[in-house]
């Protein structure tokens, strides 16, 4: 069990630097788009792109005719997205060190991480949703309510862990 969960706190980590990573990217380009820096005045930015809902932006000209507006607003899409898996990874690798650290999942900064996990992945689909609303007359989204479904599971896993808080503390206001 102890190498699971090892695996399973480098794994959270790992991708929580790649999405730390992706927002910097997505700022990156957030920024060439209002300074109106283009690939081929600066190099780095001829592989930079962001996926969001489906919808993939590169700033490479030969690949874009999108509107700057419209551009900025899916790289800030971008960035909100990888801030939230990055914050959403970053509290489950709370959740399993703290457990591993303590031997015992009860306690409240664990229900604290679990509903903040929770929050993070409602509101993914949301991002992707209002990206979508907001450029509607340019691009095409893809919804995907896959992680709203996970985030209402992991908030209901929360309200039982909140109970094991509870229970947690009565046995040990016993002994």
């Amino acid at each position: 069990m102890h190498r699971l969960n090892k695996g399973a706190l480098i794994i959270c980590r790992v991708l929580a630097v790649f999405n730390w990573i992706a927002m910097a990217a997505s700022l990156l380009g957030l920024i060439a788009v209002w300074t109106g820096i283009t690939a081929e005045q600066l190099p780095l930015l001829h592989n930079l792109g962001v996926t969001v809902g489906g919808m993939n932006l590169s700033l490479n000209p030969a690949e874009n005719h999108i509107l700057p507006g419209t551009q900025a607003i899916v790289f800030i899409g971008g960035a909100a997205l990888s801030l939230a898996r990055a914050l959403m990874f970053h509290g489950v690798s709370a959740v399993l060190l703290t457990a591993r650290e303590t031997g015992t999942p009860f306690l409240p900064s664990v229900v604290k991480h679990l509903q903040q996990v929770g929050v993070l992945s409602i509101a993914q689909p949301l991002i992707v949703l209002v990206v979508g609303l907001l450029t509607a007359n340019h691009l095409r989204t893809e919804l995907d309510f896959t992680s709203a479904v996970i985030g209402l599971m992991v908030l209901c896993l929360s309200q039982y862990f909140s109970q094991g808080v509870r229970l947690q503390q009565d046995v040990d206001g016993m002994v």
